[in-house]
This record gives C-alpha cells, structure tokens and sequence, in this order.
C-alpha cells in the first residue's frame, strides 16, 4: 500500500508540475508584460491572503481528519471555512492596498483564495482518510482545468483579471467535488436544520 500510494502521489504531483510548467511557457506568449503582471500579482496574493485566514482550516483537517473514518471532521472544517470567509470584505482591501491592483481584480483575487483554500481543504480529507485515487484525479483536473480555461481565455483577449478569473473558476467548481463536498446527502441535511451545523 506503501508504495503504491507515494507513487501515485508522485504521478500526481509530477503531472500538476507539467501543466505549471506549460502554463508559465504558454501565458508568456499569450498575454502583455501588464496583463502577465497583473495575473502574477494576483495569483501571488491570493497565496498571501490564503496563508493567513484559511490555512489554519487545512492544518486542523490534517490533525483530526488522520483518525480516519470515526472523525467525520466535514462539517467542522466547513463551518471554520465559511467562518473565515466572512473576513473576504477586508481581504479585498488588504489585496488592493498592498498590491495597488484594481478593486475588480482584488474581488477576483480574493474569489481565488477562497475557491483554492476549500479545493485543497477537501483535498486533505481525501488524504487523510487514504483516498488515493479521488485525490489524484482532483490535482490534475484541477489544473487541467484551469489551464484550459486560461488558454481559451488569453485567446479571447480577456486579459490579466481574466486569467484570474478562470484560475478561480476550476477551484471553486471541483471543490464541489472534493473531499469537503463529496457527499451531499450531509449538505442537504444540514441546511434543512434549524439549528444548522448540529445536525448529522
């Protein structure tokens, strides 16, 4: 079990490197120096910004969702999730007074963070409780994804905010189905509770 799961991580990791790889190659070409900039600078404080107000989410997914099944941590990390999410409004600020982008372009950077930080959040729970396979094919679709969307995109003159537009987009779609997600008979049954997170 060992080796077969390193070595589809390292499949995994190795195919997600590539498409970054192709990616820089393929926007250097595709965009202006200001539109790449603008991209960069986005992408780099969505990173920021996801360091500082969502990770703690992913480390405590990490911590408790290792006990495996019995700690069903879902709902908990979501809940911590959407908590974290409520400092968006001064994430965009912080975004725009830091990078001098635009506020439309800090929104969209800010979207990013949020849409990266839930992805990767659910992909932890596929971690931790050993789901190999799901995890794999989250990473790389992921960035499939998103490079696909970015080309077409770039081929349609959208620009620096369009690119980070459509590296938001596959994040926040296939969170929807990923670890944090992945059932939705949970998310059904808690919205329909008065009391909210308490119900199972």
């Amino acid at each position: 079990m060992l080796v077969r799961h390193t070595s589809q991580y390292m499949i995994s990791s190795a195919l997600v490197a590539v498409l970054g790889f192709m990616s820089a190659a393929v926007f250097t070409r595709l965009l202006t120096p200001g539109d790449y900039g603008v991209y960069i600078v986005g992408v780099s404080m969505a990173a920021f910004a996801g360091s500082i107000v969502f990770t703690w989410v992913r480390y405590s997914v990490m911590r408790f969702g290792s006990e495996g099944e019995k700690a069903d941590v879902r709902m908990t990390s979501l809940a911590g999730w959407l908590i974290s999410a409520l400092a968006a409004p001064l994430l965009i600020y912080g975004v725009h007074a830091c990078s001098h982008l635009t506020w439309t372009t800090s929104a969209v950077a800010v979207l990013l963070c949020m849409g990266s930080s839930l992805f990767e959040m659910g992909q932890e729970i596929l971690r931790s409780r050993l789901r190999v396979r799901q995890f794999m094919i989250g990473s790389v679709l992921r960035s499939a994804l998103a490079f696909g969307v970015c080309v077409v995109i770039a081929e349609l003159g959208g620009g620096g905010l369009g690119q980070l537009a459509g590296a938001a987009t596959p994040r926040r779609f296939w969170a929807a189905k990923s670890g944090a997600a992945r059932a939705p008979r949970w998310i059904w049954a808690s919205s329909s509770c008065s009391s909210g997170w308490g119900c199972r």
